[in-house]
């Protein structure tokens, strides 16, 4: 209930930032209360006759083990652990997730429970889907979005983008259909009497009454940023007001209005998918719909029913078709909302979603491909090794990039005082991010859980017994397979992961029936108290370390936040401290310390006293060197050692030349395909006194970028060194057009 609305304006991912930061303190809290209220050891054998269960649980555990070693041999560990700003998906993110699985499994196997926890994730998305539907009228408390590509999407509530909202809602809408179904089937079966009762205040007052609290408190953070931070705490808080509630009014009937707000709550989940026009996400909930209510309506024979939905399924394909053929006989409905999105599905244009995502899996495949081959993909790696084993977790930006650069180029946006570059941090695909970051060992093993997981809720479903088991395991099942199909083209998030894992939990849990036998046989077991101590202790230890690290990486966050505020505000002295605190507080992250040492360098060039210009360059140069020790460098990361050492050089540190062409000629082998990497690096063979390897590197970048106007004025100048009078003037000329206004000066100084 907590995670969900979490928002932290002042961070770098406004919306993922914080989730991440609270949601493995949550669950370690969790595991500890969990164990402190375990009468026995947990064992993951399982009951007599649970085989498929018994081999998934030994999957997750070889999972987690594989997680942890593809974290320890990662190519940036410590960013393996807590990931990167703006994401957080890191080992402490994911494994957190994967845990809840067995707490799950543990504590409720009773129906009671199951429904209850069903109950309480339903909750959760109810102030998120009001979120939605206010931005849908132009209502919108939450901080806007930065990324052009998006701007236009605006339906994301409390997860900042459309797709992550509807990846968390594609999990939840198959659970609210499987729990309104069998509620409306019991309210349908009760006796007249039943009906009439009315539902006590205290389950439906508690739920309005937090739903009213975060509303309001979201609302007030317009006029009182640190509101933020009251989230979590009015989150747990309504966690324990609902949770008090349901157990007071257990015994008394609320079948009425539980069919009306169950009603009205998958209106507005279905609502917000529609409106928030994310194709993935709506695609994987009729998938999952589909298989859940074809299944449900066999088993009972029900061949209208049955009819209606293999209709439906194949006007949706038909519609679709239909849409994507040119000139579309939809025309005018190819222009409405969702079905726009869904008329672009193959629109292949270079700078469109779909060739963006074929382009990047493409250069995945092949150039994993090539790796595996025996072929150094990524500069400085060992290509068996990390063909088994992966990069790591949250390493796509260092990898990926390199990967699809070749294909991709350069990918622009603008903002108000701002310019920025596109770079691939993602695969948008759940496979090949697995693949990228663990393996193909990790990704065999992704391929093998996800089966068994599947195998399971199948049998499951098959053993349940009619009514609300059977109607609730189909919901569970169809919950994963709408996740399973919108993970080939989104992104995995911190709440949906989650929700993945419980939900697999229950889908697991023994039947009910067998469940109910086993409780009314069983004896207390006796408590041991040597295991539980150790653990106990052990996970107290984990909590407060987690607890540490995570905040620490929060509070490193909100200074590079800030700080990038301050540079695009022109307050490159403020930046500089932000920058400076937010790489003591997370040196194991390289984005703070590449943006210290870019307004180093840019605080630096202005800089009119020599002494204190070549101390600024020195401690630019320094902190990218120390960030290296922790995560091996990108293409970023070597440009600006490139740079700064030039700068020095031009500072009278003629000894900082080879550093700098060395650290040029690194940063083209991870952006072979830059014009303003190579445009650099010639200007240091130039500098160097090697006019033919200037002339060489310039030609790449001319032919990288006809009008790059550094690289045209470096081939003019080498050009002439070499006596070719014709092609210095011809790019001399090229360069006087292309300069900007700002770079005349320099132009002059560097031209024949």
């Amino acid at each position: 209930m907590a995670v969900p609305l979490l928002v932290l304006a002042e961070a770098t991912g406004p919306y993922d930032d914080p989730k991440a930061w609270a949601f493995p303190i949550l669950v370690t809290l969790t595991l500890l209360a969990w164990i402190a209220g375990a009468r026995s050891p947990v064992s993951l054998d399982g009951p007599a006759g649970d085989r498929p269960v018994r081999i998934l649980r030994w999957l997750i555990v070889a999972s987690l083990g594989w997680w942890v070693i593809a974290t320890v041999t990662s190519i940036a560990p410590m960013q393996s652990v807590v990931g990167t700003f703006g994401r957080g998906m890191g080992l402490l993110t994911i494994g957190s997730a994967a845990l809840l699985f067995f707490v799950v499994q543990s504590e409720c196997r009773a129906p009671t429970a199951i429904r209850a926890l069903v109950d309480t994730m339903l909750l959760g998305s109810a102030p998120v889907c009001l979120f939605a539907l206010g931005q849908a009228i132009g209502w919108d408390p939450l901080p806007r979005s930065w990324d052009p590509a998006v701007a236009t999407l605006k339906v994301r509530s409390t997860f900042g983008q459309h797709i992550f909202l509807g990846s968390y809602l594609v999990l939840l809408v198959p659970l609210a259909a499987g729990r309104l179904h069998w509620e409306l089937g019991r309210w349908r079966s009760a006796p007249a009497d039943d009906r009439r009762r009315t539902t006590p205040v205290r389950s439906v007052g508690s739920g309005a009454l937090w739903m009213t609290g975060a509303i309001g408190l979201i609302a007030l953070t317009s006029r009182w940023p640190d509101g933020w931070w009251l989230l979590l705490p009015w989150g747990a808080l309504g966690a324990l007001a609902w949770v008090v509630a349901r157990h007071a009014d257990r015994q008394r009937s609320r079948q009425a209005v539980t069919v009306a707000m169950l009603l009205a709550l998958l209106t507005a989940q279905l609502t917000v998918v529609v409106l928030s026009r994310a194709r993935g996400a709506l695609l994987g909930m009729l998938v999952g719909l589909a298989v859940a209510g074809f299944t449900l309506y066999a088993r009972r024979r029900a061949w209208k029913m049955l009819a209606v939905i293999v209709a439906v399924v194949g006007a949706v394909f038909v519609m679709l078709v239909l849409l994507n053929i040119k000139p579309s006989p939809l025309g005018p409905l190819a222009k409405v909302g969702v079905l726009s999105r869904f008329s672009q599905l193959t629109d292949v244009r270079r700078g469109t979603p779909v060739w963006f995502r074929l382009e990047v899996w493409h250069d995945i495949v092949t150039g994993w491909t090539r790796q595996v081959m025996g072929e150094e993909v990524v500069p400085g790696t060992r290509p068996w090794f990390r063909s088994a084993f992966g990069y790591g977790f949250e390493t796509q930006l260092l990898t990926l990039d390199p990967l699809s650069r070749s294909t991709l180029g350069n990918l622009g946006a603008r903002g108000p005082g701002w310019r920025a570059e596109y770079l691939v941090d993602r695969a948008h695909n759940a496979l090949l991010d697995q693949l990228a970051t663990t393996g193909l060992i990790g990704a065999a093993l992704w391929l093998a859980l996800g089966g068994a997981l599947l195998a399971v809720g199948v049998w499951r479903v098959r053993r349940s017994a009619a009514g609300e088991e059977t109607v609730l395991r189909l919901g569970m099942l169809g919950a994963l397979i709408g996740h399973a199909a919108e993970g080939q083209v989104g992104i995995a998030t911190t709440v949906p992961l989650a929700l993945l894992w419980m939900t697999a939990g229950l889908l697991a849990s023994p039947p009910w029936s067998a469940e109910r036998r086993h409780v009314a046989a069983s004896s207390p077991p006796t408590p041991r108290r040597r295991w539980r101590a150790v653990l106990l202790v052990s996970v107290a230890l984990s909590a407060v370390l987690v607890a540490w690290l995570n905040t620490r990486w929060l509070l490193a966050s909100i200074a590079y936040a800030e700080g990038t505020r301050r540079y695009i505000a022109g307050q490159p002295a403020e930046a500089y401290a932000n920058f400076a605190r937010s790489t003591t507080l997370a040196p194991w992250i390289p984005l703070p310390a590449e943006a210290f040492a870019y307004t180093a360098l840019r605080r630096g060039g202005g800089e009119p006293n020599p002494a204190r210009r070549l101390e600024i360059l020195q401690q630019g140069a320094s902190t990218l060197a120390e960030a290296r020790r922790y995560a091996r460098g990108g293409a970023s990361s070597w440009t600006l050692t490139g740079q700064i050492a030039f700068a020095e050089v031009k500072a009278g540190e003629r000894g900082k030349l080879a550093e700098s062409l060395q650290a040029f000629e690194m940063a083209a082998l991870l952006r072979a395909r830059d014009p303003d990497i190579m445009a650099q690096w010639a200007w240091a063979w130039l500098e160097a006194g090697e006019p033919a390897r200037a002339r060489a590197t310039a030609e790449r970048a001319v032919s990288l970028s006809d009008h790059h106007w550094l690289g045209s004025a470096v081939l003019a100048r080498a050009a002439h060194e070499l006596g070719d009078g014709a092609e210095a003037a011809r790019a001399a000329e090229t360069a006087r057009r292309f300069a900007p206004p700002g770079a005349h000066r320099l132009l002059e100084g560097l031209l024949p």
